[in-house]
């Protein structure tokens, strides 16, 4: 019989009460294994578990929302030899579970955790911090972290869009420069990230293009402030529709690197992975090249 270490955040996620531990545990060990669960105690709690005992067992499998994924894979980076990563997701947007084709009940993400398809996965790293899919700065990045987790738990996505309509009088512009391939871009933006998933703050197909895990490459995008209610409603279209063509607004730059480094007039407040990532005035970003193998649906 395998092993699996199952490590579960109880704070996550709005619908709790869907999550039948006896079920998914049920589900696993028809599939095989045994399993030892770990229900973490703290903010981080999740990463140090899996690098004090993740080498010890076959697989491993996350339950919680990007920021319990966030704490698991960065244990698993310490390790030397990395068991494969399921993962179900119990949070509150579960941006990066829209990558991996996981069912939305958790018995059935289960059985994806133990019998799904393991795919390779690349990492960013953030002045030698990782994070999984999103490194964020300017208008609205720090709303995940900000907004209390009991409203996350109880509305969901719709405490995130709350929290944002709160922020809109007081949005300014940054003047920042980016250094990617030998070029570099000055200007004004209200919102940067550096990504590697196909969904970010709940909207599908943003960043826009054709975003791959295991290429290599970061996906960049800026966003420069609006001059008009025409621009505002186009760039409106852009983001909350998913529009493929990104050169139909001017507002929004994007480009795929390896590398990018992005300095700031001023200290930028960063979210990683929809958590704190700290202020700073320069940011160097890069990728580990298939860190981590993580399993995921047909």
């Amino acid at each position: 019989m395998q092993t699996m270490l199952l490590i579960y955040n109880r704070h996550a996620g709005k619908d709790r009460n869907r999550l039948s531990l006896a079920e998914i545990v049920n589900t696993m060990t028809a599939q095989g294994y045994l399993v030892t669960m770990y229900p973490t105690q703290a903010p981080g709690d999740a990463g140090e578990a899996i690098t004090r005992w993740g080498s010890s067992y076959d697989r491993i499998v996350a339950i919680g929302g990007d920021g319990t994924l966030n704490e698991a894979v960065s244990g698993l980076l310490r390790l030397p030899e990395k068991p494969p990563l399921g993962y179900i997701p119990a949070g509150s947007t579960n941006d990066f579970s829209k990558n991996l084709s996981l069912p939305a009940l958790p018995a059935e993400a289960a059985l994806v955790a133990t019998g799904g398809v393991p795919r390779q996965c690349d990492v960013g790293t953030f002045n030698g911090r990782p994070f999984i899919y999103v490194a964020a700065f300017g208008a609205f990045a720090d709303v995940s972290f900000n907004t209390p987790q009991r409203a996350k738990n109880l509305l969901g996505y719709a405490a995130y869009l709350l929290e944002s309509v709160k922020r809109l009088p007081s949005i300014k512009p940054y003047q920042v420069t980016v250094e990617f391939d030998d070029q570099e871009i000055s200007g004004s933006f209200l919102y940067g990230m550096v990504s590697n998933t196909t969904s970010v703050a709940g909207i599908q197909h943003f960043p826009l293009g054709d975003p791959k895990l295991d290429d290599g490459l970061l996906e960049v995008t800026l966003i420069s402030p609006p001059k008009d209610i025409v621009e505002l409603e186009r760039l409106g279209r852009i983001l909350l529709l998913g529009d493929p063509q990104p050169t139909a607004s001017p507002l929004v730059q994007t480009f795929s690197a390896s590398k990018v480094t992005i300095h700031a007039q001023e200290d930028l407040l960063w979210a990683l992975d929809g958590e704190n990532g700290g202020a700073h005035r320069t940011a160097e970003i890069g990728v580990i090249h298939h860190a981590f193998t993580i399993i995921h649906g047909a």
